[in-house]
């Protein structure tokens, strides 16, 4: 009975992960057997690093937004682009390494093509390059898939900071709101801004 009462007790992995770790997802092998075993349930899974839970990031974006509300015209949208900045730029980073990688990829094919051509015909060439060309192809195709799947999980965490923010904006705004205003705003748009509009910034 004691073990059940404490379900989301167990720290979170990531955050003491080491870069090459976080950069093969490695912390998460543990996670993944477990699960090859049993069905998981809410004992298996970490609590949410520090940085990813939901007053922490709406904790920094304040920040922001009260340093914006010091400027002549204040903008949510770049509040909320400081808060989520860094995460987005990793994203576009590994993404742009992806696209890198499928740009290389069919020229270092075409080498090998013409490789194995010149060996065909007989043509002078140093043999050691065909090891050297399938062991470049392979390296640029596993860092083009692990820049693919970082800018995934980036893109997603930064999908969920800004839900997190949205929601906690509008509950926090909705408890102030005097007795006019709320009478002017139903519970409905209310519920819509932080279930279905939240939504979509994550889906986006």
């Amino acid at each position: 009975m004691a073990n059940q009462i404490q379900p989301f007790k167990k720290p979170s992995v990531e955050e003491k992960a080491n870069i090459l770790s976080k950069l093969t997802f490695w912390w998460c092998n543990s996670l993944v057997w477990t699960a090859s075993k049993k069905v998981l349930d809410t004992f298996d899974v970490w609590t949410l690093g520090e940085s990813d839970k939901a007053h922490t990031i709406h904790a920094r974006f304040m920040r922001h937004w009260q340093n914006e509300l010091k400027k002549p015209q204040p903008s949510f949208i770049k509040a909320l682009s400081k808060t989520v900045g860094v995460n987005f730029c990793l994203s576009l980073l590994f993404y742009s390494i992806y696209a890198g990688s499928q740009l290389v990829s069919p020229q270092i094919l075409k080498l090998i093509v013409t490789w194995f051509t010149n060996r065909l015909y007989h043509i002078p060439q140093n043999d050691n390059m065909g090891y050297y060309y399938a062991l470049a192809i392979f390296l640029v195709a596993m860092a083009g898939s692990l820049c693919y799947f970082q800018a995934q999980y980036f893109s997603a965490k930064v999908g969920c900071h800004l839900r997190a923010i949205i929601i906690l904006s509008v509950y926090r705004k909705s408890i102030v709101l005097s007795n006019k205003s709320r009478a002017e705003t139903s519970q409905g748009v209310i519920m819509n801004l932080m279930s279905n509009d939240s939504q979509r910034l994550l889906e986006v």
